[in-house]
C-alpha cells in the first residue's frame, strides 16, 4: 500500500489508522471557500507548468478547473435544491480510478470534494509521467496550512489488487465509485458495501461519431480545418482509449455524397495525423496490424485500408459486440454508411456512450434520440467535445449521487 497524499504525510505506512482518522472527519459545507481557492491554485499551477504543455488533455483539465467554470458548476449544484429540501454531502466517497484514462480521478474527486465529501481515491500503480507531476503539484498545494481542511479529508493511495484492502476501504464508505473495465467492475462489486451505502459504476463503453456527408463536402475551409483538429483531439488525446473517444464513424447521406466526403475527409485527416501524432511506436504498429487482420477475417468487414501511420479504416456493414470488444485504439476506425440518422439507431446498443456529430441540427438529433434502443447513447456532443467532462456522465447526475437530500416539510 502506497499512501500518495494524506493528512499525515510523515507516517504513510500506518494506512489503517489514517483511513480511520480521515473517515471520522466532519463534512464540509458544499463549495467551501478553501475548495475554490485550492482548485484555482491547482488550475493556475498546471497552466503555468511548461511540462504540462506537452499534454493537451491536462491543459483542458486545467481550463475545466478555472474559477469561471467552477462557478458554473456551483450554480448547477444550487439549482438542484427544491424549496423543501436541503442538499448535504453523502459522506465518505471511495473512488477507484481507471488506468487507461488516468486523469479521470481528478474530475471524480473534484466534484465529490466540492459537494463537501471526504474522499479516498485508489489510483493505479501504472501511472503516467503527467500524473506523477500532477500528484506532486497537488501534494505541494495541500501541504499549505490554508488547505488543511481539504488535506485532512483526502487520501490518495495505490495498492496492488487486494480484496482485503478493498473490503476494508469499502466498509468505510457511503458511496463507492468504480471507473474501469467490465472485469474490474465485476470484481470490486463482489465486495460488499455497508447496507446504507450506494454505488456508481462506469464500466467499459464504446463511442461513435456521425458525419453528414453533404456538410463535410460543403464546409468552408475554416470549418473543415476545425473539424479535422477537433476530431484529432477527440481521438488521440487518450490514444482513442477513453470510453468517449469515437471508434466508429457513421457516414450519413447518399452514396455518391458519402464516397466524395470520405475521400476529402480521410486524405486531409491522414495528413493531419502524420503531422501531429507522435506515438507510432513499433508495438503500437504491430497491435494495429494484428487487430486489422482480425477485423479482415470477419464476415461483416467489406474492406480494410491500412498504412503505416495513417488511420486504419475498417469498412463494415454492421457494428457487432465482437467488433467493439477487440478495438485497440491508436487510430483504428470502423466505418459504416447509412442513409439517415434513424438507420444509425439500429446499430447502437447499451454499450454505446457518446455520439459526437458534425452537420446536424438540434431538432434532428432530438428526434433521433426518441428512436434509440433501450439505454443506447447517454450523450450527444459536437465533434471536438467528446472528452469534455460534465456533471452528467454515463447517464448519472454525479451531484445527485455525491449528495443526499434532507426533506424539511414543516
Amino acid at each position: 500500500m502506497d499512501i500518495l497524499i494524506s493528512m499525515e504525510q510523515e507516517n504513510r505506512s500506518d494506512w489503517k489508522n489514517q483511513i480511520e482518522q480521515v473517515s471520522s472527519q466532519t463534512l464540509l459545507e458544499p463549495f467551501h471557500e478553501s475548495m475554490l481557492d485550492f482548485l484555482h491554485e491547482l488550475s493556475r499551477r498546471i497552466l503555468l507548468n511548461k511540462t504540462m504543455r506537452n499534454f493537451p488533455e491536462l491543459m483542458a483539465m486545467a481550463h475545466w478547473l478555472r474559477p469561471a467554470h467552477i462557478r458554473q458548476i456551483r450554480d448547477h449544484y444550487f439549482r438542484m435544491a427544491s424549496p423543501d429540501t436541503v442538499n448535504l454531502p453523502r459522506g465518505v466517497v471511495l473512488h477507484f480510478a481507471p488506468s487507461n484514462v488516468d486523469t479521470i480521478f481528478i474530475y471524480s474527486w473534484v466534484l465529490s470534494m466540492l459537494v463537501g465529501n471526504i474522499n479516498i481515491i485508489r489510483l493505479s500503480r501504472k501511472r503516467s509521467q503527467q500524473i506523477e507531476v500532477i500528484l506532486q503539484i497537488i501534494g505541494e498545494i495541500l501541504s499549505k496550512e490554508e488547505y488543511s481542511q481539504i488535506r485532512s479529508r483526502t487520501v490518495l493511495l495505490s495498492y496492488d489488487h487486494d480484496d482485503e484492502i478493498t473490503r476494508e476501504l469499502s466498509a468505510k464508505c457511503q458511496l463507492r465509485v468504480i471507473w474501469g473495465g467490465d472485469e474490474t467492475v465485476r470484481k470490486i462489486r463482489s465486495i460488499p458495501l455497508p447496507p446504507s451505502a450506494i454505488e456508481m459504476v462506469f464500466a467499459d463503453r464504446f463511442s461513435v461519431a456521425a458525419l453528414k456527408a453533404d456538410a463535410v463536402l460543403t464546409a468552408s475551409e475554416q470549418v473543415f480545418s476545425e473539424l479535422l483538429r477537433n476530431f484529432f483531439n477527440d481521438v488521440f488525446w487518450f490514444d482513442q482509449l477513453a470510453c468517449s473517444s469515437p471508434k466508429t464513424v457513421f457516414w450519413i447521406g447518399e452514396d455518391n455524397e458519402i464516397t466524395a466526403a470520405k475521400t476529402k475527409f480521410w486524405n486531409a485527416f491522414s495528413e493531419h495525423v502524420n503531422h501531429y501524432y507522435q506515438k507510432e511506436l513499433p508495438a503500437i504498429g504491430i497491435r494495429r496490424m494484428a487487430v486489422a487482420y482480425r477485423y479482415a477475417s470477419m464476415p461483416e468487414t467489406r474492406k480494410v485500408l491500412m498504412k503505416t501511420v495513417s488511420p486504419v479504416r475498417i469498412q463494415s456493414n454492421e457494428l457487432n459486440m465482437q467488433m467493439r470488444e477487440i478495438h485497440c485504439g491508436s487510430g483504428v476506425f470502423i466505418e459504416i454508411e447509412v442513409p439517415t440518422l434513424s438507420h444509425l439507431a439500429n446499430h447502437l446498443t447499451i454499450k454505446d456512450q457518446t455520439l459526437s456529430v458534425f452537420g446536424f441540427q438540434k431538432d434532428e438529433l432530438v428526434h433521433f434520440v426518441k428512436t434509440l434502443p433501450n439505454r443506447a447513447i447517454d450523450r450527444i456532443v459536437p465533434i471536438g467535445q467528446s472528452l469534455n467532462f460534465s456533471v452528467v456522465w454515463d447517464g448519472y447526475n454525479l451531484f445527485q449521487y455525491f449528495s443526499r437530500e434532507v426533506s424539511v416539510n414543516v
